[in-house]
C-alpha cells in the first residue's frame, strides 16, 4: 500500500524547503514533483509569493522534464555557465590555456546574450579556460551580470586565488557569490611554482587570501579548494589536506589528469600531458596509499573530499577518437525516445489539483523538507552495482545525465552552446546566443538529439565514454 501522497497545496515555497533548494535528485522534492502534471507545477509555484516565483516554477518544471526524459523542453536551463576569460595570469602545466593563440574575453556588452538566461538562473558559474578575476573590465561585467540576475541565482566561480582579494573580492560579494572553488595545486611554494608557473610568494598569497575570504564576517559560504593529481603534486597530498585545513578549508576537491580524447590534445603538447601522468614515479601505489589514508583521516574528522584516488593511476595516453555522431540519419529516427504524457491531475471536490496516480512515482512518502548538502552535490544517483554473483549484469538503457535539460554551457567566446563540457553540440552549425534566443538553442536539434538518445539503449557514443556519466535504471 502507498503512503499518503502530500498535495501541492500543503507543500511550503521552495525557498522555504532548505537552505538548499539545488539539492534535487532523490530527495523528497523530486518525489513529490514525479507525482504532479507539468502544468499543475508550473501554475503552483508561479503564483507563490515570492518575487523569485517564475524562477522556481521554471526550476520545478525543468526537473520534471528531466525525470520524464523530456525531448523539447518548455522550461529554461537554470543552471549557467559564462566564459569570463582566456586570458590567464597563470601558466598551469596541466592546461591548454597559455597555449591558446590569441585569448579572448567577454566583452562587456555580450552579456546581453545572456539575459534571459540569468532570469531564470539559479546557479550561475563565472569560468573560462583563462582566470575570470584577471578579466580587464571585471568591475564593469560584473555590473552588467548583475543588472540581468535575479535575486534568488547562486553564483559561483573557479578561480586560482591569485587575485581573490581587495576589490574584487568586494566584487564578488556584490555578484552574491556563494561558492568559490580555488585552484591550489600544490602544497608548497616549489611545487605551485612548477604546477602554475608562479612567482615565488605567490602560493603563500593565495593561501592568505583564502584565509581572509573564510574569515570574512560578512560571507558564510562556500569554499572549496582543489588539486590536480601529477607527478608533482601526488607527493603532497597529504601536507595539502594539512596546510589547507589550517587555514580553515572544510571542502576539497582531488582531480585526475583526464584521458586524452585524441592525440593532439593541448596544441601540440601531447607528450608534456602524458608526462605529467604520476603513474612514472617508481613509488606511485605507495603514494597513492598514503594520500588515500590521509583522505581518510580528514573525512573523520568531518572534511568533505571529493576524490578518486583508484582512479590516479590510469593512463592518459589511452586516447579514444569517437565521433560525435556516428549514427546515420535513419539510425538517429529509430531512436525516438516517446516521451508518455503524464495523466492530466483530477479535480477534487473542493476544487483543488488532485496528485496523479499511476505515473511511476517512487513510493517514498513526500515531505514538506528537503536534504541538505554542498551546491556541487551529485545530480544522479551512483551507478548500478554490480550482481553478487559476479556477472556484469545489465546496464539500464537509459543515461540520467542532468547537463542537457539544466545546464547552459557557454564555453566558448563565439557564444557557441555546448551540449556540455564533455562534447560540442552535434551536428553543424552549433547554436549561437548571438543568432538565436536561449529557447530555440536550447531546442536545438543536437540537444534533442542527445536528450532522445539518452533515453534509448543506442546512445550518441560519446555519452558511453563520458567519464562524468551516472546511470540509474528507471
Amino acid at each position: 500500500m502507498k503512503p499518503p501522497v502530500t498535495p501541492l497545496e500543503a507543500v511550503r515555497s521552495i525557498e522555504d524547503l532548505s537552505p538548499n533548494p539545488l539539492v534535487y535528485e532523490r530527495t523528497a522534492f523530486m518525489a513529490h514533483i514525479r507525482r504532479y502534471d507539468r502544468e499543475a507545477l508550473r501554475a503552483y509555484y508561479g503564483r507563490q509569493k515570492s518575487k523569485a516565483a517564475p524562477v522556481w516554477a521554471n526550476y520545478a518544471v525543468n526537473l520534471w522534464e528531466y525525470e520524464h526524459g523530456v525531448e523539447e523542453l518548455t522550461s529554461r536551463p537554470w543552471n549557467v555557465t559564462i566564459p569570463i576569460t582566456e586570458v590567464c595570469n597563470a601558466k598551469c602545466d596541466f592546461c591548454s590555456s597559455p597555449l591558446v593563440p590569441q585569448p579572448k574575453a567577454l566583452a562587456v556588452h555580450e552579456v546581453e546574450h545572456f539575459a534571459d538566461s540569468l532570469g531564470h538562473a539559479l546557479r550561475v558559474s563565472l569560468q573560462g579556460l583563462g582566470e575570470p578575476l584577471a578579466h580587464p573590465q571585471f568591475e564593469e561585467l560584473a555590473a552588467a551580470i548583475r543588472k540581468h540576475l535575479n535575486k534568488a541565482a547562486r553564483l559561483e566561480i573557479i578561480t586560482n586565488g591569485w587575485l581573490l582579494s581587495g576589490r574584487r573580492w568586494e566584487l564578488l560579494k556584490s555578484l552574491q557569490v556563494r561558492v568559490l572553488q580555488v585552484s591550489v595545486n600544490a602544497a608548497t611554494d616549489r611545487t605551485h611554482q612548477i604546477a602554475m608557473g608562479s612567482k615565488p610568494g605567490t602560493f603563500d598569497r593565495v593561501l592568505d587570501n583564502i584565509e581572509q575570504v573564510l574569515s570574512d564576517p560578512s560571507w558564510r559560504c562556500y569554499l572549496k579548494a582543489s588539486m590536480v593529481i601529477t607527478r608533482h603534486s601526488l607527493p603532497e597530498v597529504p601536507q595539502f589536506l594539512e596546510v589547507l585545513a589550517k587555514r580553515g578549508v572544510k571542502h576539497f576537491q582531488f582531480n585526475a589528469l583526464l584521458p586524452l580524447t585524441s592525440p593532439d590534445w593541448g596544441f601540440g603538447r601531447t607528450r608534456q600531458y602524458i608526462d605529467l601522468w604520476c603513474g612514472h614515479l617508481p613509488d606511485a601505489a605507495a603514494l597513492v596509499e598514503e594520500g588515500s589514508e590521509a583522505i581518510a583521516r580528514y573525512r573523520e574528522m568531518g572534511h568533505k573530499i571529493t576524490a578518486t584516488p583508484e582512479q590516479w593511476l590510469d593512463r592518459v595516453e589511452q586516447w579514444q577518437t569517437p565521433e560525435l555522431i556516428q549514427l546515420s540519419t535513419d539510425e538517429r529516427q529509430t531512436a525516438v525516445f516517446q516521451d508518455s504524457a503524464a495523466a492530466a491531475p483530477t479535480q477534487r471536490p473542493d476544487g483543488e489539483l488532485a496528485p496523479v496516480e499511476g505515473d511511476g512515482s517512487s513510493d517514498a512518502p513526500a515531505s514538506g523538507g528537503l536534504e541538505c548538502g554542498p551546491l556541487d552535490a551529485a545530480v544522479s544517483a551512483p551507478p548500478p552495482e554490480a550482481p553478487a554473483d559476479g556477472t556484469q549484469g545489465t546496464r539500464p538503457s537509459r543515461v540520467f545525465c542532468p547537463m542537457v535539460y539544466t545546464t547552459l554551457s557557454v564555453f566558448h567566446h563565439s557564444l557557441d552552446v555546448s551540449t556540455c563540457c564533455y562534447m560540442e553540440t552535434p551536428g553543424p552549425p552549433p547554436p549561437n546566443l548571438t543568432r538565436v534566443p536561449i529557447d530555440d538553442a536550447y531546442n536545438d536539434r543536437g540537444f534533442r538529439l542527445v536528450r532522445r538518445t539518452l533515453n534509448t539503449d543506442r546512445h550518441v557514443p560519446v555519452c558511453d565514454t563520458c567519464t562524468y556519466g551516472t546511470f540509474r535504471s528507471p
